[in-house]
């Protein structure tokens, strides 16, 4: 609705007021049409660039050089080798409670005697 009011709107366009309102509208929604369609038409191709440009640089970083795809190599190995050490340790941790856990169990009648020089429980 204009601020002018359909009265002054009536008398300064010489029709009568609900066309007149019509005809603002329709050009209101016109310059919108225009204006977005002119942004739409200039910041597509820029979006996409930038798009592209971005996608570029990831691809850029996602490939490895040789000297650093060995490097990769090299640390999967001692990853590797480190979770191997790591599951020897925690065996022999599990043995280890084991035997403590039968030895704590046993009364000290039926325990073999402890070896000369070590301290009894």
């Amino acid at each position: 609705m204009s601020p002018l009011g359909p009265d002054l709107l009536a008398r300064s366009t010489g029709t009568d007021a609900p066309m007149a309102i019509l005809h603002a509208g329709g050009e209101e929604v016109a310059m919108i049409a225009i204006i977005m369609g002119t942004l739409s038409a200039v910041a597509f191709p820029l979006v996409r660039a930038l798009a592209r440009r971005l996608d570029s640089k990831t691809a850029l970083r996602d490939g490895l050089s040789g000297v650093e795809e060995q490097r990769m190599e090299r640390m999967e190995r001692a990853i590797d080798s480190i979770a191997i050490e790591v599951e020897r340790i925690s065996e022999a941790q599990r043995f280890t409670t084991k035997l403590l856990a039968e030895r704590a169990s046993t009364s000290p009648a039926e325990r073999p005697p402890s070896p000369p020089g070590e301290r009894a429980p």
